[in-house]
């Protein structure tokens, strides 16, 4: 059991206090980074970025915890790498529907560009 969380630590919960958190600003950076490979893995694949996510976090220097505050004796404690996956999994998917409608526009951008230069030669 965890009295002080530390700045690797992403703690769960809800509202101000966990989003300000040093280490949930930085671990949803690392999440955001890898986004883009979310959703162009395969659906079997999927779950390989989220454990590569965690496996860097959980590696850093003191070592990353995912913690969660138990009830009524104001310490925390890590939820362990099922509870981190699902997490990040989550927040993996976040807006990935708006990433991958920006992917398609940027592909078909790219395809007319493509066309209006074959066209020229």
């Amino acid at each position: 059991d965890i009295k002080e969380p530390g700045p690797n630590d992403v703690l769960y919960g809800r509202g101000g206090g966990t989003n300000h958190h040093d280490g949930n600003k930085r671990y949803r950076k690392m999440v955001e980074l890898r986004k883009e490979d979310y959703i162009n893995s395969k659906r079997l694949d999927k779950p390989l970025v989220a454990l590569d996510i965690i496996r860097q976090w959980r590696t850093q220097k003191p070592p990353g915890r995912f913690l969660k505050l138990m009830d009524g004796t104001g310490l925390w404690h890590d939820v362990g790498d099922k509870k981190a996956r699902e997490k990040t999994s989550q927040a993996l998917r976040e807006k990935a529907p708006l990433l991958r409608q920006q992917q398609k526009e940027i592909l078909q951008e790219e395809a007319v560009e493509e066309n209006k230069l074959g066209g020229k030669l």
